[in-house]
């Protein structure tokens, strides 16, 4: 992997809100494209993995669900040839549910970083999101805010 590869990935990386929405169907092809079968994604604060091409699809559309005009800014990017990191900013509407929280309509923009491994044959095995949550939980409300 080099950094012309990373670019694209990440290029395809910040379209999963949208693949997973109804008209989602090429970026979410585009993304799996970069990913090997038996890729793991796990969305490290909720606890949750996802396994394989399936995996992603299901984490692509509950991002949208969340979501549906979430967009993710690059803020920086690094590779050491079988490992990469990039750091995001998250910005959008909260319009469906977070887990178990319903929909709040309230704007909402966290900071996120993500690191993954690449396999021998150039595609991603493992991918992990580490994000501000308790951030985005006080812009929805549902925990209070820092007190001065």
């Amino acid at each position: 992997m080099d950094a012309e590869w990373l670019d694209g990935y990440i290029d395809a990386w910040v379209e999963h809100p949208g693949a997973g929405g109804p008209d989602g169907a090429k970026a979410l092809e585009r993304l799996l494209g970069f990913m090997s079968e038996g890729v793991r994604y796990e969305d490290v604060p909720s606890s949750v993995v996802f396994d394989g091409h399936a995996g992603v699809a299901a984490m692509c559309a509950a991002a949208f669900e969340m979501s549906s005009d979430l967009t993710c800014e690059i803020v920086s990017r690094q590779t050491n040839g079988r490992g990469y990191a990039f750091e995001t900013v998250g910005t959008g509407t909260n319009t469906g549910a977070v887990g178990p929280i319903p929909a709040t309509g309230r704007p909402m923009a966290f900071r996120g970083i993500s690191v993954g491994s690449i396999s021998s044959d150039g595609l991603v095995e493992s991918h992990r999101d580490y994000w501000d949550m308790a951030g985005l939980l006080v812009q929805l409300g549902v925990l209070p805010g820092p007190t001065a």
